[in-house]
């Protein structure tokens, strides 16, 4: 796959699912599901991908990574 068709795909794919979780968040709970829901389809296109164990480390990182700096937690 070519890197502009890559990129503009995911800015679209992203575009899309921004408006359809503002248009169907009504609570701030609402906001955790949404969440998980692109966390579980980000989950399942790894595990496709690279396999369980090795999505499974890479989550870990993210997560690891991500309370290591305190910049990126809002």
């Amino acid at each position: 796959m070519k890197d502009d068709y890559l990129n503009n795909l995911t800015t679209e794919i992203m575009k899309k699912a921004y408006k359809l979780a503002v248009a169907n968040t009504k609570s701030p709970e609402d906001i955790v599901y949404i969440a998980n829901a692109f966390l579980n389809t980000a989950k399942m296109l790894y595990t496709n991908s690279l396999g369980e164990d090795l999505t499974k480390l890479l989550f870990q990182r993210i997560v690891e990574r991500g309370f290591e700096n305190p910049q990126t937690l809002h």
